[in-house]
């Protein structure tokens, strides 16, 4: 790391001839003049690294028992004397320069994160109406007005912050948890879901109507919310609980024996545009698709310098990939393809906690299509709430 350092700092190397070196050395420390890497060339010849205030000092100072000769430059004020000799290409990194600085005070990027349910596209919406946009003025961006401006535009929002890192801008937001459900006084009974076999009953709040073992259909009353009293008699309550049970589930689905799949032959073709804001300059002169049938992939590279943020350019690679429309008649594939299908619906229709303890596929090819059928036995939670009214609990005299 320190030799990275001292090529990069600006140092000149000497050729200095002298009878004696060692009076070179003694000379440079009684003026002040730092000097490195010293090493005898051949006789009566030392060469050292120094600055260039020290190159200048020896060179228009030098005592008449030694001569020096400039052997090269590095760093800072080689680069500068080569802008000297080049004045169009110091005039033209100048004029980059301070438009890299410009471009610096304006907004290029507005990133959001920290959301889950609300869209990304809203809360930009959101942002713009408070000025912050591609292209906006970054010192101009009042923070507290866009966090309060924002939070009342979208109300499922609970926290928002905006911070600017050069030329983006990155909005952190956190969601409102939604409160939870109330259960209210009003009377309420555990029915079935769907019918199965029962296996566990865990009744919380009201009187357990069925055992494990029992069958029970579809609406039957799982928990009752009548509850005995010693001395208040009947109540009837929110019933709540968990029920498990067994249950049985057929899940159907179909696919034409004869698939139309993409096949890549191979050829691709590679373009370049050049983002500027909302606007677009193609690097190419034919626009229209290079392929019949082709695949589009286009990739988005912003453009930065190091420590000046991002500039508001981005190249654009547009990539064609031709592809061919085979037809495919595998059998074991589509079969293989449409029991993941059904396993995959099966799951994602079970309750949080269900499970599935035995399953069975029957496939049978039918008009020119296959048919995958499962068959599940899971275990779920069956219970389902039903409000009810207390008058019609009442047994009628």
């Amino acid at each position: 790391m320190e030799k990275r350092k001292r090529r990069l700092k600006s140092r000149v190397r000497l050729l200095v001839t002298a009878r004696h070196p060692e009076d070179v050395l003694n000379f440079c420390a009684k003026n002040h003049v730092t000097f490195y890497e010293v090493c005898l060339a051949r006789e009566e010849v030392l060469s050292l690294w120094v600055t260039p205030s020290g190159a200048r000092y020896l060179i228009d100072y030098a005592p008449s028992w030694m001569a020096v000769e400039l052997c090269e430059e590095h760093g800072a004020v080689r680069v500068k004397k080569g802008l000297l000799r080049h004045k169009r290409l110091a005039v033209l990194l100048a004029v980059f320069m301070l438009l890299s600085w410009c471009s610096s005070l304006f907004i290029w990027q507005v990133e959001v994160h920290g959301n889950e349910e609300v869209s990304t596209y809203r809360i930009l919406k959101a942002l713009e109406k408070y000025g912050v946009r591609e292209g906006a003025f970054r010192l101009g961006v009042d923070q507290q007005r866009v966090t309060n401006g924002v939070l009342r535009e979208v109300t499922e929002l609970s926290w928002l912050t905006v911070n600017t890192r050069g030329s983006r801008l990155v909005v952190l937001v956190r969601e409102e948890n939604p409160p939870p459900e109330m259960v209210g006084d009003e009377p309420q009974e555990i029915v079935a879901a769907r019918s199965g076999v029962i296996e566990r009953v865990t009744a919380l709040e009201g009187f357990a109507c069925v055992s494990p073992g029992d069958a029970v259909e579809a609406g039957e009353v799982l928990i009752a919310s009548a509850a005995e009293s010693q001395f208040r008699g009947t109540r009837y309550l929110p019933a709540m609980g968990e029920v498990l049970a067994r249950t049985e589930r057929e899940i159907t689905l179909c696919v034409p024996m004869e698939l139309e799949m993409k096949q890549y032959t191979g050829e691709k073709n590679v373009r370049y545009a050049l983002i500027f804001g909302s606007n677009r300059l193609n690097c190419y002169f034919n626009s229209r698709n290079p392929y019949t049938e082709c695949d589009k992939i286009n990739v988005e590279y912003p453009l930065r310098l190091p420590g000046a943020g991002l500039l508001p350019f981005s190249l654009l690679q547009e990539t064609f990939r031709e592809y061919e429309t085979a037809v495919f008649t595998d059998r074991e594939e589509a079969e293989a393809l449409l029991r993941d299908a059904a396993r995959r619906r099966l799951s994602e229709s079970l309750p949080r906690g269900g499970e599935i303890l035995r399953e069975e596929y029957i496939t049978e090819e039918i008009g020119g299509a296959l048919f995958v059928t499962l068959r599940a036995e899971c275990l779920e939670d069956i219970a389902l709430a039903r409000t009810t009214d207390a008058a019609e609990m009442i047994p009628e005299e």
